[in-house]
């Protein structure tokens, strides 16, 4: 450690000594060597330094270790408890050297061996002990703010050990691990914090970083006290010791799971989007095949006598064609290029006016729940769309509870702000009408969840549904500049949250349970069947 020996010319030291003589001797000494100015404050014991202590502020101390109170290491132990900034240095006679020696173990800067030649000893071990000690101050401040900065840093920090024991963790890695600092060290960050599967890979990457002392950015899952996930991007660095084995791995993760959700959620939109504009072209073509194939059937219909046998034939392909405009007409709706007629209407109106026949929809043994908000929920939407939606979720939902369950309905008006969108930043803040629909069906996995508004995607035995339910409601919400979540959980039922913005003004139109459209069976296009939730 260098010393800058830049300290003032002249100090205080207070001479913890009960001998008159060797009080005169250290004064004299100093004094003759002519090159510091010392103000003295002698104490005759123990009590007495620790009391000057307590009153005076001092630069060093000069300590006697036989004193009337106290002798050897236990006067250098009671003067260290009571003063961390105050260096001492000790008096031992020519035959206790190595007291003073283990003196330094215990606290104390230096010693001397009574008495010194000449008074430069003294002045000389007095300004090391001095400046030594600010030394280490000004280390263990900086240490400390080290500390803090590390302790308050918002990513994830890790030291660990050559073979992957955690030496140290800050806050950050507290909050994410879920667990306090006292349980994570001495835990072997592979087998603790990693899924079997991740934790060989990551433990070859972490030996290269050693082997290479390099540097190395990776991108891991890690898991939390409860099983969670969370991925992180790390920087990871070998910090060499004075051996192989002493080193230490410093890992800086920095948490980047809602920023994945965020890109998979863009991924998911803009795949919706690419298969919209495809489904629209072809159902455009369709349609067009279509009207050939029906116009030409009903010719050959019309040409025959009503008694032949082809003209039954025909008939099937006229309600094949009928059937397949259906289709095309969903598609139509899924990719956004169908006539809409958005008007002001109040949510639970529409609702209201659609209760009777959702009831005979999904059947007597589901118990159909509404808890609509007893303010008007008005929205700009197209009242058609909205039942297509409606009606679609809920034969979704009837089909998840073949043995009965609750169909649950409900409105709130909302207003989200910054916080509150936090998890869904794609929703920009302001007022909504949240509408909710909730099942106590069976519900999904993550893998089905995952994959739920995909258009053709369904868990249903062939030819017994298209999985376009689903993929439409997707497309209705949208259209109507609104948001859709789901949550679910096997065993546990389904929620879908669709928020669609509130409009300013009353509502204006409402839309009866007579503009419904058709809903075929659950064997054919127009029930929502993407997944048996």
């Amino acid at each position: 450690m260098k010393l800058d020996f830049s300290l003032e010319t002249r100090i205080r030291v207070l001479l913890v000594e009960d001998n008159v003589d060797d009080i005169y001797l250290s004064k004299e000494l100093v004094a003759r060597s002519g090159s510091l100015a010392v103000e003295w404050t002698n104490a005759s014991s123990v009590a007495d330094a620790i009391r000057s202590l307590a009153d005076e502020e001092f630069d060093a101390v000069l300590l006697d270790l036989a004193l009337p109170d106290s002798r050897g290491l236990e006067t250098v132990s009671s003067l260290v408890a009571v003063t961390e900034t105050v260096p001492i240095v000790v008096l031992t006679g020519e035959a206790e050297e190595s007291l003073g020696q283990k003196a330094i173990g215990i606290g104390a800067q230096d010693y001397l061996v009574k008495w010194p030649k000449d008074g430069q000893t003294i002045v000389r071990a007095l300004r090391y002990a001095i400046e030594r000690k600010r030394a280490i101050e000004k280390l263990r401040a900086s240490e400390a703010r080290y500390r803090s900065l590390i302790q308050t840093a918002g990513s994830v920090i890790l030291s660990l050990s050559s073979d992957g024991r955690i030496l140290e963790c800050n806050q950050a890695a507290e909050q994410v691990f879920c667990w306090n600092r006292d349980e994570m060290l001495g835990q072997n960050f592979f087998s603790t914090c990693l899924a079997e599967e991740v934790a060989a890979r990551v433990r070859g990457e972490f030996r290269k970083v050693q082997r290479e002392g390099s540097n190395r950015g990776l991108e891991f899952a890690v898991r939390t006290r409860g099983g969670e996930e969370r991925v992180l991007l790390w920087n990871v660095t070998w910090l060499p010791g004075e051996k192989t084995s002493e080193g230490s791995l410093i890992a800086v993760g920095q948490d980047i799971t809602e920023q994945k959700k965020i890109e998979s959620q863009l991924r998911q939109a803009q795949k919706m989007e690419a298969i919209g504009r495809l489904a629209g072209g072809v159902a455009h073509d369709f349609n067009n095949l279509l009207t050939v194939i029906t116009g030409y059937t009903q010719i050959a219909m019309d040409r025959l006598p009503t008694d032949d046998p082809v003209v039954e034939c025909l008939r099937e392909v006229d309600i094949a064609a009928e059937r397949a405009a259906s289709l095309t007409q969903q598609l139509l709706i899924f990719s956004r290029k169908q006539i809409r007629q958005p008007t002001i209407l109040d949510l639970n109106t529409l609702i209201r006016d659609s209760v009777k026949m959702l009831g005979r929809l999904i059947g007597e043994d589901i118990e159909l729940i509404t808890r609509l908000d007893p303010v008007p929920a008005p929205v700009k939407a197209d009242p058609n769309e909205l039942q297509q939606l409606i009606m679609n979720l809920a034969v979704n939902s009837r089909d998840a509870m073949p043995t009965g369950g609750q169909f649950v309905l409900e409105t709130k008006n909302v207003h989200c702000d910054k916080a509150d969108v936090l998890s869904h930043p794609e929703m920009p803040p302001g007022t909504y009408v949240l509408l909710t629909v909730a099942d106590t069906g069976y519900g999904m996995d993550e893998a089905t969840l995952s994959r739920i508004f995909d258009p053709f995607f369904t868990t249903k035995d062939v030819g017994k549904g298209t999985g376009l339910g689903l993929a439409i409601v997707y497309g209705i919400v949208k259209e109507s500049d609104g948001f859709i979540y789901v949550s679910s959980r096997r065993g546990a039922g389904t929620t879908f949250r669709i928020y669609l913005p509130r409009h300013g003004g009353l509502a204006k139109a409402t839309c009866s349970a007579d503009s419904v459209l058709a809903i075929p069976e659950s064997s054919s296009v127009g029930s929502s069947e993407n997944a048996n939730h």
